[in-house]
Parts: structure tokens; sequence; C-alpha cells
């Protein structure tokens, strides 16, 4: 029984060797085989043009060049998390999937956002840029074009016209770009007013700011006096109101409407 003991250890001893060696040989083609693959890989999305960009479209740039769109938004994508840096952006790769970015965040006033997709299959990145919309201008020491929310966001001629909303503002200097041409209130009472005007089939030929201290405005229509009106409030049923006027009073031979006072009218 001793003998067969240790005849059996002996055996045992002399396959651990043997196993020990399969495992390394083992270990050793995993571990080839994996860097020849991380190799594989690293040459595929680096150095050969499997993922290089077949092409990058910009459109609706038209206040704004499209080159400078393109370098201000690559710019701030290298401002991500370092893994999609690690890609040149002729690399396919650097782009996002899907991406929205405010004008805001581009610093380019004439923009409202920018959308952009890539097309992984086909290594197309498209581009597209959507440009504020044009609401009237706004001339005070130079004139400036602003959108409907008031933000001015391109330098203008002097421009006017009946179908042109044009606003004159000697109070102060013109609002720089990408900012407020008046506080949010009063430029939503500015607004709403002026298309109730409009609705009464009364065509303007501009708007003043008379007095920004004591908050009074007034539109000139293309016949008859001024309405003056104040930045406090909207008329109540101002297009209501007009039309009522029109139909009651000679509307060519008026001097003035004055609506400065809340849910009062005076005409002369």
């Amino acid at each position: 029984m001793a003998r067969d003991l240790h005849s059996t250890r002996g055996e045992f001893v002399a396959r651990r060797p043997r196993a020990q060696r399969r495992r390394m040989f083992v270990v050793i083609l995993v571990s080839l085989a994996l860097a020849a693959a991380i190799g594989g890989a690293v040459y595929l999305v680096w150095f050969s043009n499997v993922f290089t960009v077949t092409g990058i479209s910009v459109e609706g740039a038209r206040l704004t060049d499209s080159d400078e769109v393109l370098r201000t938004l690559a710019n701030k994508l290298d401002t991500r998390p370092l893994l999609p840096r690690l890609f040149k952006r002729e690399n396919i790769l650097y782009w996002p999937h899907s991406l929205e970015m405010h004008g805001e965040e581009l610093n380019e006033p004439a923009i409202d956002s920018v959308t952009l997709h890539t097309d992984l299959a086909r290594k197309i990145v498209s581009i597209v840029v959507h440009e504020r919309e044009f609401a009237g201008v706004w001339c005070a020491d130079r004139c400036v074009g602003f959108d409907p929310q008031g933000i001015a966001y391109f330098d203008t001629p002097d421009l006017e016209g009946s179908l042109l909303l044009n606003i004159q503002d000697a109070s102060t200097t013109a609002p720089a770009l990408g900012t407020r041409v008046l506080p949010g209130a009063q430029f939503d009472h500015m607004m709403r007013t002026v298309d109730a005007v409009r609705r009464a089939g009364i065509a303007i030929t501009r708007v003043t700011v008379r007095d920004a201290d004591l908050r009074e405005w007034a539109i000139y229509p293309v016949r008859g006096g001024p309405l003056l009106l104040s930045f406090d409030f909207v008329p109540n049923e101002l297009d209501k109101v007009l039309k009522n006027i029109v139909e009651h009073a000679d509307w060519n031979a008026l001097q003035y409407v004055d609506l400065r006072v809340e849910n009062r009218v005076y005409y002369k």
C-alpha cells in the first residue's frame, strides 16, 4: 500500500509541470490574439481610411459663414470628455450621432440653434443651421434686425415700409448683438399691441420710443395721427376699439389717439 501511494504521488508531481506549461501556452496564445485584435482595431480606427469622414455639409447659413459655424462647433466638441477627443475631426467617430446646440452656446447672435446628425454607415456629417427669424428693425445710433423674441442679431440699414416693422429709439444706444432690444415684458406688450393694430386693418409706417424713462412709445399709421401708448400694458380689445374709432370718426383727420391710461381712450 505504501508503494502504491508513493507511485501515485510521483505521477501527480510529474504531470504538474506539463499542466502548467499547457496553461502558460494558452495564456500566451490568448494574449497574442488579444494584442493582435487591439492592434488591428487601433490601425482600423486611427490609421486606415475605414472611418474617415467622406463628407460634411452645412445648410441654412445665410447671415453666418458656414466654415466658421463648422469650426466653432468642432471647437465646442473638443471640450467633451476624453474618449471622443481621442479621435481626429476627420474620423467619423469624432462626431456625435445627433446633437442640438443653441446659438448662445456657439456665440453666434444670428443663430437660433444648430442640429447635427451623423450617418455612420455613409460616414457623412450633416449640420443644419437654424437662423433667427426676422421680425423688424430697431434703430438708435445704428440699426439692428431683431427676431420675434426681441433679440438683436444683425446690423442693417434703416429700412422702412408698411409691411416692415421699423422702430426708432432716440432715447438710448442700439443694443449689442445677441441681447434684447427691450426688457421681456415691455417687448411683449409692444408686439401684442402692434399685432392688434394690424388686426384692426391699420397699416403702420413706423414705431417710436418716445421716452424710455416714462415708458412711453407711439405707433405712426400710414394715415392719421399717432397712437400714444404705454409699455406697462396692452390696451384691452384694442383692435375692436380702433375699428370703432374708424367707423365713427374721420380717421385721416385725427391728430392722435391717446391710449396711455389703462381702459381709457382719448382722441382728437
